[in-house]
């Protein structure tokens, strides 16, 4: 029973890590830009009509094109939000029905963690003077990463880019959640809060 529980815990913890891997997809700064886009036609549009300025066929479409695609987004990511509980639940199950076989007994993943990487986005930001644009974050960390990269973290995730990038967006939401980063100014600026900036000083 205690092998079946190992087994249930291990696909649990594969399935966990590719659905936070379709869940940086949806919260990447691209993701952002478009909800932020869609701000601004929603504005221009809304400032047309209230000047009684007939709205261009070009500008509806492309609202109801970013409607669609903010909306798809949405979904998709209430519905993997529904699939992490259950899963969570179900793996909650397992462990219930075999309390002798603790979960910390698998193996850890390979790879960089969030915490690996936290002090190094913090450094990078810090250099750059609190603030940059997360490529040149990342590019900035896997400097200092250098061959310390496994073949793991340089794996190709879902949207194409290295995993270890999905996990660099994990713990910089980490950093938002915990104050220490604010969003930027401009979509996809990374930057320091002025709180912390205050406390570094």
């Amino acid at each position: 029973m205690s092998e079946i529980l190992q087994q249930v815990n291990a696909v649990c913890d594969r399935l966990d890590a590719a659905l936070r891997d379709i869940l940086s997809t949806l919260e990447s700064p691209a993701t952002r830009e478009t909800a932020e886009q869609l701000a601004s036609v929603e504005q221009a549009v809304e400032s047309l009509e209230s000047k009684g300025v007939p709205v261009p066929q070009q500008l509806q479409d492309l609202l109801g094109s970013l409607r669609e695609q903010v909306r798809r987004t949405g979904e998709s990511a209430e519905a993997l939000d529904a699939i992490r509980s259950r899963l969570e639940a179900w793996s909650q199950l397992a462990a219930a029905a075999v309390p002798a076989a603790p979960r910390s007994a698998a193996p850890r993943k390979p790879g960089l963690r969030e915490e690996d990487l936290e002090p190094l986005i913090i450094d990078a930001l810090a250099e750059a003077g609190g603030a940059a644009r997360a490529d040149d974050v990342l590019s900035a960390v896997e400097e200092r990463l250098g061959r310390s990269l496994s073949e793991a973290d340089l794996q190709s995730g879902p949207n194409g880019r290295p995993r270890w990038h999905a996990t660099a967006e994990w713990a910089h939401q980490n950093l938002l959640d915990r104050g220490v980063a604010e969003i930027g100014d401009q979509p996809g600026v990374w930057q320091l809060s002025r709180e912390f900036l205050k406390k570094s000083a």
